[in-house]
């Protein structure tokens, strides 16, 4: 039985914004086993004639994915033993 291969292959579906200038059409593509986003965005050339601009970039990460910029921060790791310099006080 020959296995499914998505190489070279991708989708787009419509995205809604209210952005004018955010692609109309967006998704995943997979070139030579490598992701990437595809986004498809409707242009007019300074001749006046409608095409398609077609922008491949980075896969699209959900934004709590890429990290909440409001979460408090970790601390800071603590000195261990080696790294103690006999200035810190125990306590």
């Amino acid at each position: 039985m020959q296995q499914y291969n998505d190489d070279n292959r991708g989708a787009a579906f419509p995205r809604q914004s209210d952005n004018p200038k955010a692609p109309k059409w967006s998704g995943p593509v997979k070139i030579d086993g490598k992701d990437y986003e595809i986004s498809i965005g409707e242009q007019t050339s300074q001749k006046g004639q409608e095409y398609l601009s077609l922008k491949f970039g980075p896969p699209w990460v959900p934004k709590e994915k890429k990290g909440d910029y409001n979460a408090p921060k970790a601390a800071a790791p603590r000195a261990t033993d080696e790294q103690d310099d006999g200035d810190s006080i125990p306590f």
